[in-house]
């Protein structure tokens, strides 16, 4: 099942763990990542919060968790090559969470939701 925050990061359960990675409007709007910041593995994450910041070749930000959790692993490789993660690799994660609220991501919206939600915004 996968789901998305209005800030453009999507979360896909998978057993116990959720994986969360950007989508391909984010990665689109912020251009190429030059850095990347994000958590250490065991830190906990709380839903509409910040966790980690980027720096892109139009942009600098903060991530906002679409759930609460604990970060359980962290993809090392776009750490260290964050140029690597573009529109190509949207389906990839930056990170996976354990420990998640399971009612906070009912409350994310499907993919039908988010592509009405982008065509609002985009007009």
């Amino acid at each position: 099942m996968k789901k998305f925050h209005k800030n453009h990061l999507w979360i896909k359960i998978e057993g116990n763990t959720a994986k969360v990675g950007l989508t391909s409007f984010k990665l689109a709007d912020i251009g190429a990542l030059n850095f990347l910041d994000l958590p250490e593995e065991g830190t906990r994450v709380l839903k509409d919060e910040g966790f980690g910041s980027y720096e892109s070749t139009k942009t600098t930000g903060t991530f906002i968790s679409p759930v609460s959790g604990v970060i359980t692993k962290v993809n090392k490789d776009i750490l260290d090559n964050p140029s690597s993660y573009d529109m190509m690799a949207s389906e990839e994660a930056i990170l996976e969470l354990s420990d998640i609220n399971l009612d906070e991501v009912n409350e994310l919206l499907t993919e039908e939701e988010y592509e009405a939600y982008l065509e609002n915004i985009e007009h």
